[in-house]
């Protein structure tokens, strides 16, 4: 079973303007917050379609992140959802840059995932972070990042290492001259 919107399956523009969008992407929510034994793989699935909405479109990608956003902070306190987060966090590197997301919804994003290099919980989750905050170019994600990555133990300070320098290159200039 698919839900994701495939606009050539419409025969009318009518139906596919009329397709209750937003009972879908409720319910991928829904999905990836599952919690009973098993629903892991559908979970990751779910979110997986959700990133696959930041490339439909202006609309689908406001919902996708939007959606993506959701479901990091709604599984922010809760430790069995490492491998959620790390795959929603992926998959807002694809957040597109032509203006397709508001402003706004693009601060939105970029808060979440510095509070999740800040407040991530386990290792991979903010590592994921901080390769997506590098992908964005956030520069106000240096901040957490550095703090965490110097409080890490010798093995984890190298993919740290990486996820900074990455942040930092692609976050270029300052407006005083300076790399952030």
């Amino acid at each position: 079973v698919s839900i994701f919107v495939n606009p050539i399956q419409f025969n009318n523009p009518g139906d596919l303007a009329a397709y209750p969008r937003d009972e879908v992407v409720r319910a991928l929510i829904r999905t990836a917050l599952r919690t009973e034994p098993g629903a892991e793989a559908e979970a990751l699935l779910a979110i997986e379609s959700l990133g696959q909405m930041l490339i439909s479109g202006p609309e689908g990608a406001q919902r996708g992140a939007s959606a993506l956003v959701s479901v990091l902070d709604q599984t922010r306190e809760r430790a069995d959802t490492d491998a959620r987060r790390s795959e929603a966090l992926k998959r807002l590197r694809g957040l597109p840059e032509d203006g397709s997301v508001s402003a706004d919804l693009r601060a939105g994003v970029l808060a979440t995932v510095r509070a999740s290099i800040a407040n991530g919980g386990a290792d991979a989750v903010r590592v994921e972070a901080a390769l997506t905050a590098a992908d964005l170019a956030d520069q106000a994600a240096l901040a957490p990042l550095v703090k965490w990555w110097a409080a890490r133990p010798e093995p984890a300070v190298g993919e740290a290492l990486r996820a900074l320098l990455e942040a930092v290159v692609r976050a270029g200039p300052c407006g005083d001259g300076d790399v952030a």
